[in-house]
């Protein structure tokens, strides 16, 4: 029972940090929430990498990435300098601890609280770290079919 209202507790402190983010970044329609919990930079790479040619595909104008490390923030303004970035696109990447975003993770797990995310993780919500290195799945299969679903 303990176990339970733990995870409840943590799911409504993701709600109110989400209620947060939805209202300072102004979340609309064409909007994609990703939660990035963990500090892998391999992963957060691939992410990266995908997340102009995903949103355009996906017809998003706007993306929320959440995440606990400043490299991401370097790395993407790295690959997407301004002759390259699509000018179309808004792209905010919020630093904040990790407990916060794995409190938002939690919400997800019980609750699709917004109809577009993308988890970048290999253990959250659910995981699927065992994927990676077996029948030759790379990283890369992983964020490119998994975490994006192309």
């Amino acid at each position: 029972m303990k176990s339970i209202i733990k995870h409840i507790r943590l799911a409504l402190r993701g709600r109110r940090i989400w209620f947060r983010v939805r209202k300072q970044y102004s979340v609309g329609e064409a909007t994609c929430l990703f939660l990035m919990p963990h500090d892998d930079s391999e992963l957060n790479l691939y992410a990266i990498r995908y997340l102009e040619p995903y949103l355009i595909k996906k017809h998003f104008n706007h993306a929320i990435l959440l995440t606990g490390n400043e490299e991401v923030k370097e790395i993407f303004e790295v690959m997407h300098r301004e002759d390259a970035y699509n000018v179309a696109l808004r792209i905010d990447i919020v630093i904040m601890p990790y407990d916060d975003i794995l409190a938002v993770c939690k919400l997800y797990q019980l609750l699709q609280f917004f109809e577009d995310i993308k988890v970048v993780s290999l253990d959250e919500p659910y995981g699927s770290s065992g994927f990676i290195n077996k029948k030759g799945y790379s990283m890369d299969d992983l964020v490119q079919h998994m975490i994006f679903g192309w």
